[in-house]
């Protein structure tokens, strides 16, 4: 019996025992429900039939199923070659009515029946999912049906690629792991245990800010190595990819925040150093590194002032007409004035047969003080009364100013001639606690300098001699880093000359405002972010000023997750936990939330934005939860909602908006919004995160799912702006974009700096991956992450698009639509990839489920049913919903109309009623008048969108499985779809689409997956 044949008994048993409708080969037509004629359907019947779960022989196939496919319901196995019904109509894809067990439903190279006796899955290429397909563990003499036949901890999968016999248990093994970076190749290579052989990791360090790609003499990319447990040896190796000269691998000690360089051997090319630790290791020139950390003259410092008040004493005695001629000495001391500290307060005081002082008290007012110091004021006239001019400046003074450095500078070029009040003025300073710079200037001034060094002595102060009035700048430069080492203006606990000569201990000079006590205003103090250290030479005559970051703060959020510095424990580290519950599993996951990311290229797939991507796709579905923390745990959070999600992330009015709130027709769809503002060197982005829901389950959902769009009647559609797509998904994305350009607006979001993220899953995918396309297409930056995108466009230039990234698992049903033979495909580049072939151990890792469960056989076999439905080479958008019956189209393809024939014209009515709501406008019913004894006739033209608006019913719970499976009919022309998409779904396609199979497919998948 074939299966058309099938259908017509089922529904005819089911109709005599209902008393609604029956098959007739009658062909009179009547009247044809026009549209203006066409009534809603009443609410579907309850279904009066016998329990349609009824299964007499326990083999997991309803009864009405059985007969569907022939079947016995009295016989597990119909052929009885071995394998059940279900078996072989839900898993293998095999006849159940013929003794096949020749046949090797996986491809594994062994025969079903050759499986039924060793055990194996006959639909499983690799039934212990160990890596080894189930031939190759016969070849190899393994257990197939053992994930470790040897005992020794490793898999016997990976017991091949490390070249050792997974039949042979070993101690210990010796793995080799890669990593590709910036800069060239690493390779770790270490003796562990078995348990150990696959934890070993080396990736490219999270913590890149630490040991940026600017830091002085860095050769590579650091790397993170990981390991679980202790191990006995290891070496780490450096492909070099330029010159150096002193090539050397350094290991960063989190605990110190120091780098320890180890002994490295050079070959061929290659720095190698062996490793007893794993943690961050990277290669250097250490030539370059170590002389990026300047040593400076020795200093002491006893206290530190917040403010300045500095007087200059300067000799303006005739002999300064030879000493200067150029007045060099005034144009110094406008420049020290300049660089003051912003809390300075400045006097001038001139000299020669007595003093004056020029400025009648301290001033901040900088222009002035230097006005005073200029040759109108200075002319070069008379003796040197200098310990006059020192007292005239101690008036200046104010005594009650506190927390303040009392500076004066005294520059001479000859002997005092008012030396009588040397002891007097002595006392005088010493008693303010005024700290003093003797300068003398001039070659042949001997005794001058003599003079001014005793004197600095005396007060504790200290002397410069300069040959020249050219050497003053080198002289005055000193003397402001004096000022400057003994100053913290913003009173962070932070001398100013090492908010801005400060070197990292990764030899990148740090720059803060000494003006401000928390310079990246994240709402720690400088002193809580850097910690200032001392490194003194060995004579202690020069010192090194060193800064340990615990925070950058020169950044509110250094790792650039989202977490601010004040309240982030890890300010380093932007990796998270997230263990997220929904209704089908709970999975945890690892994951980086850097959104400085979003400045690099997005022509280029980022795996951290693709996990990230991936979550939010997840969590946009409710209900949904996730537990969120740090990679120390040392917080947790929890949130119920994406939002709450994005809130966490420091991401600013987090919202989501509902299409439904605005439109009433089928093609709805939820999104959800939020913005950060992220610096990076000074450019100011606005990273604006849009993530699209997939099908809620709605009727209005999936029926949109399922219209591709008639582009002959449809174009009236005013949200449908690209014909080339499909038009559920395209009227969803342009409504959306709608919504996104509002709240641009309300929340004064500058477009110029914008960088769109965009992601989604399932039909949010479909609609994500049209947002992105459209955004490149008007030149915006947009970062584009979609999982499990059915198929969006018609357009040919599709695969030009670089910013649009998609994820799809081979398993998976949904990304197969549109059919792809009907031309669709989907925007940007697309990885393919199968958990099944390669990932199933560890998605049942993942999820906590046992055992993943796909169906390609029945998939491969269901696509391709479907393709057969349109004509080959013809426009889907006219094929889907044009009539080729006789009676109301041209006759080309004429099953596509079903006969009904009802008892009354109650039942006819009653099964008019049936056919859902959605599936009314894509056909055409024509009614015929009957008698007492019958005739209550209808027919159904049913054009191909009819049967996908039917499926869109069964998927929206409009339609339950059996009126799906039997009560609605179907024509001849989709038959065999149908049927495959029966078995389909008894196959189970629910693994290979969960969000969570994407968030796992995320966190494997590299760029070079999109090649």
């Amino acid at each position: 019996m074939n299966v058309s044949k099938r259908w017509i008994a089922v529904v005819a048993a089911v109709a005599l025992l209902c008393g609604t409708l029956c098959f007739s080969i009658s062909q009179r037509r009547h009247t044809a429900l026009t549209e203006n004629d066409r009534q809603e359907p009443t609410a579907p019947t309850e279904i009066t039939q016998a329990d349609t779960a009824t299964d007499e022989d326990a083999d997991g196939l309803a009864s009405y199923i059985e007969e569907l496919f022939g079947t016995a319901d009295t016989a597990e196995d119909t052929d009885g070659d071995g394998f059940s019904d279900r078996v072989e109509i839900t898993q293998l894809a095999t006849d159940p009515l013929v003794a096949d067990g020749e046949q090797d439903s996986d491809r594994d190279g062994i025969s079903n029946a050759q499986e039924l006796s060793l055990g194996t899955d006959p639909a499983k290429r690799d039934s212990d999912a160990d890596g080894l397909s189930d031939s190759e563990e016969v070849t190899l003499s393994c257990d197939p049906l053992a994930y470790d036949s040897d005992l020794d901890g490793v898999r016997d999968g990976y017991e091949a690629v490390l070249g050792t016999d997974p039949c042979v248990p070993q101690e210990s093994f010796d793995v080799t792991c890669t990593s590709e970076g910036a800069g060239g190749t690493a390779v770790v290579e270490m003796t562990v245990g078995g348990a150990q052989a696959e934890t070993l990791c080396v990736v490219p360090t999270a913590n890149d800010r630490l040991l940026p790609e600017d830091m002085p003499g860095r050769l590579s990319q650091a790397r993170d190595v990981t390991v679980d447990g202790a191990f006995e040896n290891g070496t780490v190796s450096f492909a070099l990819s330029k010159a150096a000269t002193e090539p050397t691998v350094y290991y960063f000690s989190e605990a110190t925040q120091t780098l320890e360089p180890i002994v490295t051997t050079l070959e061929n090319g290659t720095a190698t150093a062996e490793v007893s630790a794993t943690g961050t290791y990277v290669l250097l020139d250490r030539t370059v590194y170590e002389s990026a950390f300047v040593w400076e003259d020795y200093w002491g410092i006893s206290s530190v002032f917040a403010n300045v008040e500095l007087v200059l004493v300067i000799d303006d005695s005739a002999s300064m007409q030879e000493t200067d001629p150029q007045a060099e000495r005034l144009a110094v001391a406008r420049d020290l004035i300049d660089r003051l500290p912003e809390n300075s307060r400045v006097g001038v005081v001139r000299f020669s047969d007595k003093a004056t002082a020029l400025t009648e008290n301290l001033t901040d007012d900088r222009e002035a003080a230097k006005a005073c110091l200029t040759t109108e004021q200075f002319v070069g006239e008379g003796t040197t009364h200098m310990y006059e001019g020192v007292q005239t400046a101690v008036g200046l003074y104010d005594p009650f100013r506190e927390h303040t450095q009392r500076v004066m500078i005294v520059l001479s070029d000859g002997l005092p001639t008012d030396a009588v009040l040397r002891e007097a003025t002595t006392a005088l300073v010493t008693d303010m606690g005024i700290t003093t710079y003797t300068v003398a200037l001039g070659s042949d001034r001997l005794s001058a300098a003599q003079t001014l060094r005793e004197y600095a002595r005396a007060v504790g102060g200290q002397h410069y001699t300069a040959q020249t009035a050219a050497q003053l700048s080198v002289v005055y430069e000193d003397i402001h880093q004096l000022v400057d080492v003994t100053t913290d203006t913003d009173g962070d606990s932070i001398p100013d000359y090492y908010e801005t000569h400060m070197i990292a201990f990764n030899g990148v000079a740090i720059s803060l405002d000494p003006t401000k006590a928390d310079t990246d205003g994240d709402g720690l103090s400088d002193s809580e972010e850097v910690k200032v250290e001392l490194v003194y030479s060995g004579d202690g005559e020069h010192v090194l000023v060193k800064g340990t970051l615990l925070s950058d703060p020169t950044l509110s959020d250094t790792d650039g997750d989202g977490v601010p510095d004040e309240s982030d424990k890890l300010p380093y580290d932007h990796t998270f936990k997230g263990t997220m519950t929904s209704e089908y599993a709970t999975s945890t996951m690892l994951f980086d939330m850097d959104f400085t990311r979003f400045f690099e290229d997005n022509t280029v797939y980022h795996p951290e934005i693709s996990r990230v991507s991936a979550l939010f796709a997840a969590m946009a579905y409710e209900p949904s939860s996730i537990v969120l923390c740090d990679s120390s745990e040392a917080e947790k959070t929890s949130a119920e909602h994406l939002t709450d999600v994005m809130t966490y992330f420091g991401m600013q009015n987090a919202q989501s908006y509902s299409l439904s709130a605005d439109y009433t027709d089928v093609h709805l769809s939820e999104v959800i919004v939020g913005y950060r503002n992220v610096t990076v060197d000074s450019e100011i982005r606005t990273v604006l995160a849009v993530v699209v829901r997939g099908t809620n389950a709605t009727i209005e959902e999936w029926s949109s799912n399922c219209d591709i769009g008639d582009i002959l009647n449809d174009t009236e559609q005013d949200d449908w702006i690209n014909t080339d797509n499909h038009k559920g998904f395209d009227v969803a994305a342009n409504r959306i974009a709608a919504f996104v350009e509002r709240y641009i607006d309300e929340n004064n979001l500058y477009r110029d700096s914008l960088v769109y993220w965009v992601t989604g899953h399932s039909r949010g995918a479909g609609i994500a991956n049209i947002l992105g396309a459209n955004l490149e297409k008007t030149g915006a930056t947009a970062f584009t992450y979609t999982f499990a995108a059915p198929n969006t466009t018609l357009a040919s230039d599709a695969a030009s698009y670089k910013t649009v990234f998609n994820v799809v698992n081979k398993d998976d049903f949904v990304p197969c639509l549109p059919i792809a033979d009907w031309g669709y495909t989907c925007y940007g580049s697309t990885a393919k990839v199968s958990v099944r072939d390669s990932y199933e151990s560890r998605w049942e890792t993942f999820t906590g489920i046992f055992d993943y469960n796909s169906d390609g056989n029945n998939m491969d076999a269901c696509v391709t049913a479907l393709g057969g439905i349109l004509t080959a080479g013809s426009d889907p958008r006219v094929d889907c919903y044009r009539y080729t019956c006789a009676c109301h189209g041209d006759g080309s393809n004429d099953t596509i109309t079903i006969r009904n024939t009802g008892m009354s014209e109650s039942s006819r009515d009653k099964a008019i009623a049936k056919i859902p709501a959605n599936a009314r406008p894509v056909c055409i019913i024509t009614t015929y008048e009957g008698g007492w004894i019958g005739g209550w006739d209808f027919e159904v033209c049913q054009s191909p969108g009819y049967f996908m608006q039917l499926l869109a019913a069964f998927m929206g719970k409009e339609i339950n499985e059996y009126r799906f499976a039997v009560e609605l009919n179907i024509a001849d022309r989709y038959e065999n779809a149908k049927t495959a998409l029966i078995a389909v779904g008894l196959s189970g396609v629910e693994h290979p689409h969960y969000a969570e199979t994407y968030c796992m497919l995320a966190d494997v998948l590299t760029a070079e997956a999109f090649e």
